[in-house]
């Protein structure tokens, strides 16, 4: 089979040889570069490095030559990336133009890198030469940083809610496949601490977990999660694990991993099968321990605050019973005013003129949410995991509708003017509140949420995460309702955690 990155690189207009005609004084111009550390920026060293990377798909140089250069340049942009990845932990969406002209370097970047090093090495004069041995390594190493780069490739995009280069998927699971062939899947490079299979378990295990309703903050964890943990996944295999955690792959075709329970493989595809119930056992233990200091869960630190729980019980959703979709989606193009964040919501709800709106276009809808794409004003302070109002334009009588509250399930940016939002129902209606915590004296802006079934079967509360209250603590909530009414609730269940939000299923509290 055709190499699916080289096939959608193969357009000679999109190299330049950097103006250089002499192939020996290029090739020494490259190492020279690469043996000096330069102070410019990192964005402004990827953008060289990438030229130098293209200038060496022009020369003629050999296969020892170019394979030896390749892992140089690899190998010089990883620190790279990798000082300008927290960058994208906390962006806008959409991303920033600046923003996103870094995302495409380095995307282009891993994916030249991916592309060359194996040509490079398959090819490779040691080969030629008899020496198996020198081979192997070399071609191990090559598809190594292959798998990574394409692994990197894909975290970036899940990182800034942005589509991967259309092939990586293809790529990722042929560089396996080659890998498994070869002999070389549990191979570790010098200096790696992962074998080949790791890496690719890891980037299989970020996509089932969904990461386009997580955010940059929650993908990073995961990834951190998976990288730790890909070893207890086993290799895909054409035999169909029993269980609710079972993923199938397709290694001919351009596509993640999907769920087993949600979608079956075609009939006559290759499809290869894994289940994800190791990992899914694996997290209920962290999420358990997450909460005693006394458990060494080999987690990071970060695993025990009240946020990376509710990634926890994300990933346990994800991992371990992925479940079908609920309602059928239906097709439209209808208007929808949005509002976001708490803040917002509440004005918005009190008819205040402050409440920033922006205009939308329902995509498609179903009984329990809508995804939408943006057409216009200030969307505000969007993320997954926020809280939005939506309000469609109009109702069948003409009337605009009441604001539903809403959150933000899953976000995708493809370029500055563009984005789409999942947005699932968590209330068709919602009171201003206050709440106030008696024990700590303190007070906090809420929506209270009444029970409307038969989708929504209990009344919640809606807080913003900073302070969240404890789960036995009785909980008074003043309601914006036009008169004095004052509740005494507590809370029932956490429905849900978010970086920025709470939302608790409260009840009448009764105790003495």
């Amino acid at each position: 089979m055709n190499d699916p990155i080289l096939a959608a690189d193969s357009d000679p207009a999109a190299a330049t040889t950097g103006g250089a005609t002499d192939e020996i004084s290029c090739l020494r111009a490259i190492a020279d570069w690469l043996n000096v550390r330069h102070p410019a920026q990192p964005r402004d060293e990827l953008e060289a490095l990438r030229g130098h990377l293209l200038a060496l798909r022009e020369i003629a140089a050999t296969n020892d030559e170019r394979a030896a250069l390749l892992e140089r340049l690899f190998d010089r942009a990883l620190p790279l990336i990798n000082a300008l990845t927290p960058s994208l932990l906390d962006h806008e969406l959409p991303l920033p133009r600046s923003t996103g002209r870094t995302l495409r370097v380095m995307h282009e970047l891993l994916w030249q890198l991916a592309a060359d090093l194996p040509a490079a090495s398959a090819l490779g004069d040691a080969a030629h030469d008899g020496e198996a041995a020198t081979a192997a390594i070399r071609s191990g190493g090559a598809l190594w940083r292959s798998v990574d780069a394409l692994a990197r490739h894909l975290l970036l995009s899940y990182l800034t809610a942005s589509p991967a280069s259309s092939g990586v998927w293809l790529a990722l699971h042929q560089r396996h496949v080659q890998a498994v062939r070869l002999g070389l899947a549990e191979h570790i490079p010098a200096a790696a601490t992962r074998s080949l299979r790791q890496v690719y378990n890891a980037a299989l295990l970020v996509a089932c977990a969904h990461p386009a309703a997580l955010t940059a903050r929650e993908i990073s964890f995961v990834a951190a999660f998976a990288e730790r943990f890909a070893g207890q996944v086993d290799a895909p295999s054409a035999q169909a694990p029993a269980g609710s955690a079972t993923f199938w792959i397709d290694p001919l075709r351009d596509q993640p991993p999907a769920p087993l329970a949600r979608r079956a493989p075609p009939p006559d595809s290759g499809a290869l099968f894994f289940s994800c119930a190791a990992l899914a056992t694996l997290v209920e233990r962290h999420m358990t321990a997450a909460g005693d200091a006394t458990i060494d869960t080999s987690l990071p630190v970060t695993a025990i605050t009240p946020e990376q729980r509710g990634t926890l019980r994300h990933l346990l959703n994800c991992w371990g019973a992925p479940r079908k979709r609920r309602f059928l989606r239906r097709r439209q193009s209808s208007r929808a005013q949005l509002c976001a964040g708490l803040t917002a919501v509440i004005a918005a709800l009190r008819g205040q003129d402050s409440a920033p709106l922006s205009d939308w276009m329902i995509i498609n809808e179903s009984p329990d949410g809508y995804a939408v794409m943006h057409v216009g004003g200030d969307s505000g302070p969007l993320a997954v995991g926020e809280v939005v109002a939506v309000r469609c334009s109009e109702d069948d009588s003409g009337k605009d509708r009441h604001w539903q509250i809403a959150m933000v399930r899953w976000a995708i940016s493809e370029n500055p003017e563009h984005l789409e939002l999942g947005l699932q129902i968590v209330a068709p209606l919602a009171l201003p509140a206050l709440l106030a915590l008696p024990a700590s004296g303190t007070t906090q802006a809420a929506l209270l949420l009444p029970a409307a079934p038969p989708l929504h079967e209990r009344t919640k509360l809606l807080i913003a995460a900073a302070a969240l209250p404890a789960v036995e603590e009785k909980l008074i909530v003043v309601v914006d309702s036009g008169r004095v009414d004052v509740r005494e609730l507590h809370i029932a269940h956490t429905e849900e955690l978010t970086p920025s939000l709470a939302l608790f299923a409260v009840q009448a509290d009764e105790r003495v």
